[in-house]
């Protein structure tokens, strides 16, 4: 009766029969599992959301290895994909609280329980995509990596990567703050091309690489110009040569070798003075001329 009940939409009657059932028998009957998972199925359709959860977990806890605990499993992934939608759990009757943090631990305990199976392939997958959304790209990088590290011949393999490579220099923060996403960016990016070199994202990928050496030379510019500004000659000489040196074809190398010429006298008096002993020091007080 619960079964037809469902079938024709009428999980209200469903929810009372299966209750009513599960009261009397659910010790006593082989259909215990299939009782509480369809239980679950008509706590869903009704929007108790945390309810259905809850009877979808006493099926995977309690026949671990089943057909039933299996089913189980990937309704409750529908439920964590609902809570991470911004749904609410009930309390009362009523939608009140947020349920993002429960709709995370139900992919967290579909990767852990189904790990190498196709389930944690797409819990992992659902988790990156919600960060990146939500703007969390630190943790939707650490997701999306780590779908392309465990499951190498996945069909989201290149997705991953690119969204990887993506999150990481989203998390730049300007010239202002250091790098590393940069470098992480331009790393995961190269990984990229080197395992797809004729994607349709080629010639996109190619364009964002630049822009990351772009971003890379004007920050290390910058602090050169930092130390220029706080008369710290050497310090600033050695971030102008390392310019230079890494990116000799950007605009910030030619810039950096001008302010090179300018600085370096002062710079080779401030090392000659350095390698002085203490008594013999004297202050270079005198500042490059500025254009």
């Amino acid at each position: 009766l619960a079964r037809r009940a469902l079938g024709e939409g009428r999980p209200r009657i469903a929810q009372r029969q299966l209750k009513q059932w599960l009261k009397y028998y659910r010790d006593a009957s082989e259909l215990h599992p299939e009782a509480l998972f369809l239980l679950g199925r008509a706590e869903f359709e009704l929007g108790n959301y945390m309810n259905a959860h809850h009877r979808y977990r006493e099926v995977i806890n309690g026949w671990p290895g089943t057909e039933w605990a299996e089913r189980a499993t990937r309704a409750d992934f529908l439920v964590a994909e609902v809570f991470l939608s911004g749904k609410r759990r009930k309390v009362l009757g009523v939608p009140l609280l947020k349920a993002e943090d429960e709709g995370i631990e139900i992919l967290d305990r579909i990767g852990t329980e189904y790990a190498n199976t196709v389930l944690a392939e797409e819990a992992i997958k659902t988790k990156a995509d919600y960060y990146f959304a939500r703007g969390e790209y630190d943790f939707a990088e650490d997701e999306y990596a780590r779908l392309a590290r465990e499951f190498p011949q996945s069909q989201y393999v290149r997705y991953a990567l690119l969204r990887s490579a993506e999150a990481a220099l989203a998390q730049y923060g300007g010239i202002h703050f250091q790098d590393k996403p940069l470098a992480e960016a331009e790393e995961r990016f190269d990984q990229y091309r080197q395992r797809f070199p004729n994607s349709p994202q080629d010639e996109e990928v190619r364009l964002i690489r630049e822009e990351i050496t772009h971003r890379r030379a004007e920050k290390e510019f910058e602090v050169g110009r930092y130390y220029r500004r706080a008369r710290q000659f050497r310090a600033a000489a050695y971030y102008f040569r390392y310019v230079m040196q890494t990116w000799p074809d950007t605009t910030w190398s030619k810039l950096a070798a001008s302010e090179l010429e300018q600085i370096e006298p002062f710079a080779a008096l401030q090392a000659e003075t350095a390698s002085r002993p203490p008594a013999q020091r004297t202050p270079v007080m005198e500042e490059a001329p500025r254009q």
